[in-house]
């Protein structure tokens, strides 16, 4: 399944994506339903990445980066064994947040200024599979 999904995360137009969609339907539709049911009603919502030139499309859909920022919280809290209650858990939360933006803020993803400088696509929010 996730093959088939990969499919319509890579493409490189929205038609692109509504065909390898279709293909996805054939294939999935008996065995998973529910899941075939919430992409074409969310199809919009779930290529809205497609709108942006394709040399970011990747940094925008991924998770790698949620995926490293909950690692360093998991790993800096890690440290400190007992916290006296949820609100320094809060505290501690929101300041390895604050340093990690900074971190980001400092950080230029590659291809990302000169992906920015071209004009975005125009996206309809109509656009769903029917």
């Amino acid at each position: 399944m996730a093959e088939s999904l990969k499919t319509i995360y890579r493409a490189s137009s929205k038609e692109e994506a509504r065909q390898a969609l279709i293909n996805f339907k054939q294939k999935w539709s008996k065995i998973h339903p529910e899941v075939v049911k919430r992409w074409e009603e969310n199809f919009n919502n779930l290529t809205t990445f497609m709108d942006y030139p394709e040399e970011i499309r990747k940094l925008i859909y991924t998770t790698n980066q949620l995926e490293r920022l909950m690692k360093e919280i998991k790993r800096m809290t890690k440290v400190i064994e007992v916290f006296s209650g949820p609100e320094a858990v809060c505290k501690v939360v929101y300041l390895i947040l604050s340093h990690m933006n900074e971190k980001y803020e400092r950080k230029s993803l590659p291809g990302f200024r000169e992906a920015i400088a071209k004009p975005r696509k125009a996206s309809s929010s109509t656009d769903t599979l029917d």
